[in-house]
């Protein structure tokens, strides 16, 4: 008897595992997730904290299927590394230590659908997919350091997916970044082709998914850039400016 913290994803041995496990009290951990960590460098922040550990929060990420609405507008690409990649918000959460990955991804997964539903409009009237927006707006988080930075580094990538014909490539360095130091760290045949199509000095367009997960302002940034003629920004490595 009691009262238990469960999920809709979790399959019958989950739920008596859970039930089995008595009604003590449970610790709790805030634990504040910041804006442009991908999934990797999320999941080692949650066992720095003792909420679950970086495997299976990996392995939940890559191997589950969430019921979420937006979840049906992420592309079916064997390109893309993280499917969830762009879709865990980040923000400042209190979990119970000891968790299970999966709730610790459908909590992250809810605040996204809850936070993204306040731009839904706008995403319909731009031009682009939900997909798009969060993967353009990963990069610019990963660019600029503030709302004001974002919005002219949103126009200049803007300016570049918008004459394919001059410019073709976004030269984005870190979907590079993303590229060797994430898809690469994995030894499949295929991540080769997968850093190659995130990596826009090499390929055309956007990346197949996003390269981290973006904040609001970011987003919003993707969705409103400052009107410029500028195809190129220059940011220096140490203030981010």
């Amino acid at each position: 008897s009691g009262t238990f913290v469960v999920n809709r994803n979790m399959g019958y041995t989950s739920l008596m595992s859970a039930v089995e496990k008595g009604n003590a009290p449970r610790e709790t951990v805030t634990v504040t997730i910041p804006e442009g960590l991908n999934i990797n460098e999320i999941a080692e922040i949650l066992e720095e904290n003792g909420v679950c550990s970086a495997t299976d929060f990996t392995r939940a990420v890559g191997n589950t299927d969430f019921s979420y609405d937006f979840v049906s507008e992420i592309p079916d690409d064997d390109q893309i590394y993280y499917h969830l990649e762009g879709y865990l918000f980040p923000d400042t959460y209190e979990f119970y230590t000891g968790d299970s990955a999966l709730n610790v991804i459908s909590r992250m997964m809810s605040n996204f659908q809850s936070k993204i539903s306040e731009v839904s409009a706008q995403i319909n009237a731009s031009g682009m997919s939900l997909h798009e927006v969060i993967t353009l707006a990963s990069i610019i988080q990963a660019e600029a350091p503030d709302a004001e930075n974002m919005a002219m580094v949103s126009s200049v990538y803007h300016n570049r997916l918008n004459t394919p014909a001059e410019f073709p490539r976004m030269e984005s360095d870190p979907t590079r970044n993303y590229a060797n130091e994430v898809v690469l760290s994995d030894s499949s045949v295929a991540s080769q082709q997968r850093a190659d199509a995130y990596n826009t000095y090499t390929s055309e367009g956007l990346p197949p998914g996003p390269i981290n997960n973006p904040g609001m302002d970011a987003i919003n940034a993707a969705l409103n850039p400052a009107e410029s003629s500028y195809y190129y920004f220059c940011s220096d490595l140490n203030t981010r400016e």
